[in-house]
């Protein structure tokens, strides 16, 4: 009965230890989405006169970290999105029609807690891995103290993020992260602009050293293979 009972608790451990390893190694769960900051996207195609709110927060954006700009070719009007933790889009907030006033504006912020002076903090999206790759990780120069462009010095950005199968068409520098834990770096080429790419592809170009993944069966050969 002793042996039996002994059996049964070394089963139970080792069974315990595989729903361990599984768990740290299983597909993320997907977060909740956190409404973190916001962005207008304004129609460089139409004149900002037409939408005197508009243009006077934009004059004001540096007291407003949480509010970003973005600037569109195809839009016909400025709209406001909010943003998630990832700084990716949650979801349009409001369209702007020409009749608003700044403080219109300002209501709209202060409803969702992003006030003057608020600094959001973006976390980087977590993607399921492949083989040889965890993710795309974009970022772009970051400038100087004094304003001034400063090359050698980035940051995340995290909307442009990408798991590793997505074909990415980079508009500005970045890098694939391998799961070996090395970056390859990709840069564009104005003379001659890079196809696009997937980072399961760079990493497995680059010759990354693969970390196999706990309790996978590990490879076998037969003696006339050695």
């Amino acid at each position: 009965m002793n042996v039996l009972r002994t059996l049964l608790a070394a089963a139970a451990a080792a069974a315990a230890a595989v729903a361990v390893v599984n768990a740290e190694f299983s597909e993320p769960k997907p977060e909740a989405p956190v409404l973190t900051a916001a962005r207008f996207v304004v129609c460089t195609v139409c004149p900002l006169e037409r939408f005197g709110a508009v243009r006077k927060f934009i004059e004001e954006q540096e007291f407003w970290p949480a509010v970003q700009v973005e600037h569109s070719n195809t839009q016909l009007k400025p709209v406001l999105y909010w943003l998630n933790q990832h700084n990716g889009v949650l979801r349009k907030a409001y369209d702007f029609t020409g009749g608003e006033t700044l403080e219109f504006v300002v209501g709209l912020l202060k409803e969702q807690n992003l006030v003057r002076g608020h600094v959001p903090t973006f976390v980087p999206e977590t993607f399921p891995r492949s083989e040889h790759c965890f993710a795309w990780r974009a970022h772009v120069p970051a400038p100087h103290d004094d304003g001034t462009p400063g090359l050698e010095r980035t940051y995340h950005l995290y909307p442009h993020d990408a798991e590793c199968y997505e074909r990415v068409k980079i508009p500005h520098p970045g890098y694939c992260e391998c799961v070996d834990g090395t970056a390859v770096e990709v840069r564009e080429d104005r003379d001659r602009p890079r196809e696009p790419f997937s980072c399961e592809e760079k990493c497995r170009e680059s010759g990354v050293k693969l970390v196999p993944v706990p309790g996978a069966e590990e490879p076998r050969f037969d003696e006339d293979e050695l």
